[in-house]
């Protein structure tokens, strides 16, 4: 019995350090108190990656503290990898010093800095640096699902994301104002890919906003080394180094994009809500030291309607329909910088591009708990093309909104290519439905002073190419052992406790 009670003590006591908060108040009661915590947290992992390169895995010890005041936090990783299974126990110095490239090493460090952050999504201003929100700007023609985690877990990307939201000016104690302003970087130490979104709606004005809304917007996005070589990027038969590639080469090439969404969306309170949105997105192809003479300009146009009913309550509406007609010219890829970018980055900017084309696009959504729990399902099919042609995109998202402590991210999406059925093994519909693909899965579970998180995922590097795989005695078939092996699989689980 004494066993147990000082178990359950035990318990207690670590529920109440996650995280250590003091409140301090200040002598001006008009005044919101001032929040300290701080968060000690640490455990062990294990990640890997496979595909045709090779296998790299490690097990890891980490330390990860942060500290916070109120709006403000800054979170620092201290992760130490190693191998004990292999038989030649190893522990990784490269992820503390660099010979010869105090550039490189002084980025190490740099990288030990997990965060630093101000407010949260529903906050007038949210900034963070690290790991960045997934990022669509108006109708993803030009930006769908953009992100920086390409390369987890094995290597990660230190990016910053800067958010400007006026309709919630009200926690600032100022009036609300219906204009947003977005800017995010993937890699503050590569910054070679930026982009920017600014959106108002004028209708935010009037008294009837509640019921229409007008948002109108200017997107830019740039990617100035387009060439970037890396596990994912590179093509077939090209030297590759690390994802960071900046201190190396330099800027390579350019690509300049910019688009104008437009939407309109109308309110029926407890019924339907419409939503009608038009984006003209164009991309610019610079030249590149390989082609000095090459230079595309493309354009492309979306016209998107989203219907979503069955409003449950306290839940918000429940089922989502969409539907959409894209006119595509020359040298133009939808949904250009995706979730999926890395892999087919040289791909686009190499001119490997449809000729125009027309589009139809149809999806539908499952939504709950007022938009912290949904399930999205899109397929977009070209109109002129000799065979049948699909691209696929999902995403099922559970915010910790939703359920406390436990949060879920899947996300797929596929290049949209042809769907091959011939051969006895399947091999060409498995290569069909993976190419350009990339498929990503994270779970996260806090319970206590326990968190538990697991990452899982596939996806199908820029080098694979569907010939290295055709027996030359009979093209109707497909290794597909080998190209199973060669599509990139990475894993990674962590097991973490708050002291």
């Amino acid at each position: 019995m004494k066993k147990h009670l000082i178990l359950a003590l035990l318990i207690a006591v670590m529920a109440d350090m996650y995280p250590v908060k003091i409140k301090i108040d200040q002598k001006d009661k008009t005044k919101e108190p001032i929040i300290l915590q701080a968060i000690l947290d640490t455990g062990f992992g294990i990640v890997g990656v496979n595909d045709g390169v090779g296998v790299t895995d490690y097990q890891s010890y980490f330390i990860k503290t942060a500290f916070h005041i109120n709006d403000f936090g800054i979170g620092l990783d201290f992760t130490i990898r190693f191998k004990i299974f292999s038989l030649e126990p190893e522990f990784r110095f490269r992820d503390w010093y660099i010979e010869g490239d105090p550039l490189a090493t002084v980025f190490l460090y740099l990288d030990r800095i997990d965060y630093i952050r101000y407010g949260n999504a529903q906050s007038p201003i949210f900034f963070t640096t690290g790991k960045i929100p997934y990022t669509t700007f108006g109708s993803g023609t030009l930006v769908n699902n953009f992100h920086n985690n390409f390369f987890v877990p094995i290597n990660k990307e230190n990016g910053a994301y800067f958010r400007l939201d006026g309709e919630y000016f009200e926690k600032y104690k100022i009036k609300n104002i219906p204009i947003n302003f977005t800017f995010f970087c993937p890699d503050l130490l590569d910054p070679d890919i930026f982009g920017f979104d600014f959106n108002i709606n004028p209708l935010g004005f009037a008294k009837f906003k509640d019921i229409f809304k007008l948002s109108l917007g200017v997107t830019f996005m740039s990617d100035l080394d387009t060439f970037e070589r890396n596990r994912l990027s590179a093509l077939k038969g090209q030297y590759f180094q690390s994802h960071r590639n900046f201190h190396v080469n330099g800027f390579s090439s350019a690509l300049i994009s910019g688009s104008v969404p437009i939407s309109f969306v109308y309110f029926k309170k407890d019924y339907v809500k419409v939503s009608v949105i038009d984006e003209v997105a164009f991309a610019y192809n610079g030249a590149n030291p390989s082609d000095p003479d090459k230079s595309d300009f493309g354009i492309a146009n979306n016209l998107e309607v989203e219907a979503r009913f069955l409003n449950v309550k306290n839940s918000g509406l429940l089922l989502g329909l969409s539907s959409g007609f894209i006119v595509q010219g020359k040298d133009f890829f939808i949904n250009y910088f995706s979730s999926n970018y890395q892999i087919v980055r040289q791909k686009q900017y190499s001119g490997q591009s449809e000729d125009y084309n027309l589009y139809v696009s149809a999806g539908f959504g499952l939504y709950a708990l007022n938009d912290n729990l949904h399930f999205k399902f899109k397929i977009l099919m070209p109109l002129i093309t000799d065979v049948f042609k699909s691209k696929y995109a999902m995403e099922f998202r559970l915010s910790e909104f939703a359920v406390k402590g436990l949060t879920i991210d899947v996300f797929y999406e596929t290049g949209c290519t042809d769907l091959h059925i011939s051969g006895s093994n399947g091999g060409h519909f498995l290569e069909s439905i993976t190419e350009n693909f990339r498929f990503y899965a994270e779970v996260s579970y806090k319970i206590y002073s326990a968190k538990i998180s697991f990452i899982i995922g596939l996806q199908t590097p820029g080098w694979i190419v569907e010939e290295d795989y055709l027996p030359p005695e009979n093209p109707n078939e497909f290794y597909i052992e080998r190209y199973g092996a060669d599509i990139q699989k990475f894993v990674g689980v962590g097991v973490s406790f708050v002291l």
